[in-house]
């Protein structure tokens, strides 16, 4: 498997939690807070995992010549730049009428981006990771 698809499967992963907690969400009829707080924070979790991966499976498909893993300091910035906007875009959300700003939802999308560089870490000492 090479880099680029390893990359890109762990975002499609994250992108199927993402869809699978806005589905839950739509359809919850729980009353227990801890579910309803999960249900809540799902998203920035999924959302914050996704995005690195899915930009390191671009970056490393970019060169088919040559089968290149992302560096472990570019995912990092990958990492960071979406920890950052998605924290910027719950920032944003103090502003809206309509949406809602959660504090939950910042801790949950630095959750995610801690769960993404530990996924990456173990993807790139895994034995595979020179094919």
């Amino acid at each position: 498997m090479t880099h680029a698809t390893r990359y890109a499967s762990a975002g499609i992963a994250a992108l199927a939690v993402l869809s699978l907690g806005h589905w839950l969400r739509a359809r919850a009829v729980f009353d227990p807070p801890f579910v309803t707080l999960i249900l809540g924070v799902l998203p920035n979790v999924a959302a914050a995992v996704a995005i690195p991966f899915v930009a390191a499976g671009a970056l490393a498909d970019m060169r088919k010549d040559r089968q290149v893993p992302v560096s472990r300091t570019v995912f990092t910035i990958l990492n960071a730049g979406s920890v950052v906007g998605l924290g910027g875009w719950e920032l944003v959300q103090r502003t809206s009428a309509t949406l809602r700003f959660d504090v939950a939802d910042l801790v949950a999308t630095l959750v995610g981006g801690l769960i993404a560089q530990g996924l990456f870490a173990r993807m790139w000492h895994h034995p595979s990771r020179t094919r």
